[in-house]
């Protein structure tokens, strides 16, 4: 991705993301990607979440004025990131795993659910790799175990060359939580472990973006792509 925005290909970077409840976590991978030494900065991120997931991102990161988002941004924009057209992000772009019936779910409890869940998040990363124009940037940072690893593997079944998989780690200072919550550095904001009750200035934090390899593996289910949409049970099944 970084030789992509270096040739000044106008491809579009679509950065999805699997949230639990914890939005922290998406904050804190677009922060990341914004601070790599070769900065990426999505223009989409698509968020993949439960109903209950869904009403904690609400809540915490787009809620009022000054919301999270908009201090991020505000944030990225100070460190002299070029955020012009990027960072797309709202209400309209979290993407709600469906139940049986069709309507948002509250939780991944049992087989079923998740493997709605796989068929769900299959669909959505199929949409984005289906055009040559876009690139897309999965973090599994967020969610259950589960979710990330059906990102993980849908990941592998659709992506191509130039797409990626991430996964953010917090300094180990800051396991356990903080308070106040950190969804990325604030200059001047001291944090305060949880656990030890040690204190660290948010202006000596950094987290770690770890590229996960993966095999692709597109090339081996072309066929079916090309004919009838397939499930995700159909593809990885014998």
């Amino acid at each position: 991705t970084a030789e992509l925005r270096s040739r000044g290909d106008a491809k579009r970077v679509v950065l999805v993301v699997c949230l639990g409840t914890s939005p922290a976590v998406l904050t804190e991978t677009v922060w990341a990607l914004a601070h790599q030494a070769t900065p990426i900065v999505p223009d989409e991120v698509v968020v993949l979440v439960t109903k209950s997931g869904k009403e904690k991102l609400c809540e915490e990161l787009l809620s009022g004025k000054d919301s999270v988002w908009n201090q991020l941004i505000h944030a990225l924009e100070r460190d002299k990131v070029d955020l012009r057209g990027k960072l797309v992000f709202g209400e309209t772009l979290i993407r709600v795993i469906p139940d049986e019936s069709g309507n948002g779910i509250w939780d991944l409890r049992s087989g079923d659910d998740n493997l709605r869940a796989a068929d769900f998040m299959l669909r959505q990363i199929r949409q984005y790799t289906e055009s040559a124009d876009s690139v897309v940037l999965a973090s599994i940072a967020g969610g259950r175990k589960t979710m990330s690893a059906l990102l993980f593997s849908c990941m592998s079944l659709l992506g191509r060359e130039e797409d990626k998989v991430y996964h953010v780690l917090l300094p180990q200072e800051f396991e356990g939580g903080v308070t106040p919550t950190m969804y990325f550095p604030k200059k001047g904001v001291t944090y305060t472990n949880k656990v030890t009750g040690k204190r660290y200035k948010g202006d000596k934090f950094k987290s770690e973006l770890f590229e996960v390899p993966f095999v692709r593996m597109r090339g081996w289910y072309q066929e079916k792509f090309n004919t009838i949409p397939p499930s995700y049970r159909t593809l990885v099944s014998k």
